[in-house]
């Protein structure tokens, strides 16, 4: 898997950050071909998980099937200061929007990969792996913020909260089915 952040034009990125909209572009590479994938959204509070979405799962119709070795998905997450909005977009399709409510107490909610300073990364494919998490930052006792540290400290998506003090969060998760 790896991720692409850019677009074509300079001015568009601009609009893009102005309006807190985050453009991910995944690719994923490896022997896929005829399988089919779910990708869910996991929100936790204080630590734990209480919610599980289905954003998307391909194998409600053959259209979605995956046709190559090769599959380019985009997502786009917007943030509102009031809400979370989540949409994937893929080869003549786009998902529902998911809409999740957040709280303006916790900090400014900003997004992150896992890739760390890598530009690929490899998955089991017979396993649920994580894409992003969009999480408020963790606060030191001297009162400085990191978002960083968060999501390229190895911990697993899962464990965030708990480990780092994080009220709420949010991870996209990503399976593929036989």
């Amino acid at each position: 898997m790896n991720i692409d952040y850019s677009t074509d034009s300079q001015d568009l990125q601009t609009i893009l950050r102005f309006e807190q909209i985050n453009l991910a572009k995944f690719n994923f590479i490896g022997n896929i071909k005829g399988q089919d994938y779910t990708i869910k959204i996991d929100e936790y509070k204080k630590g734990e998980l209480v919610k599980t979405d289905t954003i998307f799962y391909s194998s409600q119709d053959d259209y979605f099937k995956i046709k190559e070795d090769t599959l380019k998905l985009n997502f786009i997450t917007k943030n509102t200061n009031k809400e979370l909005i989540f949409q994937l977009n893929g080869n003549g399709f786009s998902s529902p929007k998911m809409n999740y409510e957040i709280s303006e107490s916790n900090g400014r909610y900003a997004y992150k990969d896992f890739l760390s300073s890598e530009n690929s990364k490899s998955y089991d494919k017979n396993s649920s792996f994580p894409l992003f998490t969009i999480i408020t930052p963790t606060v030191y006792e001297d009162g400085s913020k990191s978002y960083c540290r968060v999501a390229q400290s190895g911990i697993k998506p899962e464990n965030l909260g708990k480990e780092f003090d994080i009220p709420h969060y949010f991870v996209a998760t990503m399976t593929f089915n036989r």
